[in-house]
């Protein structure tokens, strides 16, 4: 049968350290006085704060803002969704900026496929992460033996961009030799 606990004050358990909640000598505090511990509730602030890894299963979902220092690593079968997805790419925050090398040509070297994924029934469309890694690895994930894994498609716009600008300089090229052939 299920019960509830309710007091005010300390709550010790498997410790004689009487700062907030306590279980055995693991720093776990909830409504505790002290930010140096695993996790921290303030609720007068609405601060959750975790130092260390921090883990939601379920069906779980995340209001609000999410400071991070360091990478965050989403792993999901479902559907991500946000009404944004900002990169930055700040001057300032770069060296050894070059023109990009062949981008007509890597894109002409891309094969879209379709497919169906093994943990759904949904047909989709994309590339190949092994396949894009052999021609593009700059926008490719990949993994400790330098196996392609996953695609930064937002980095793909990049390489297509470069492409496009090459196509129109050919068509720029072959209309001034029309033009010239047809006086």
């Amino acid at each position: 049968d299920a019960g509830s606990l309710s007091m005010k004050g300390a709550l010790s358990v498997g410790t004689n350290n009487s700062g907030g909640a306590q279980v055995g000598n693991k720093d776990f505090v909830v409504f505790g006085q002290s930010q140096g511990k695993n996790v921290f509730f303030d609720a007068s602030a609405d601060t959750l704060t975790v130092n260390g890894a921090f883990a939601v299963n379920g069906d779980s979902s995340i209001v609000g803002d999410i400071g991070m220092n360091g990478d965050l690593t989403l792993q999901s079968d479902h559907d991500v969704k946000a009404r944004a997805f900002i990169t930055y790419s700040d001057r300032e925050l770069k060296t050894n900026i070059q023109p990009m090398n062949n981008p007509l040509e890597k894109v002409m070297k891309l094969e879209a496929v379709s497919y169906d994924l093994k943990t759904g029934k949904k047909n989709e469309i994309g590339f190949i992460a092994q396949d894009v890694a052999k021609i593009a690895p700059e926008i490719c994930a990949v993994d400790k033996n330098g196996i392609g894994r996953g695609i930064d498609y937002s980095r793909m716009s990049t390489l297509l961009v470069g492409a496009l600008k090459a196509q129109q300089t050919q068509i720029e090229d072959l209309k001034k030799v029309i033009a010239k052939l047809q006086k």
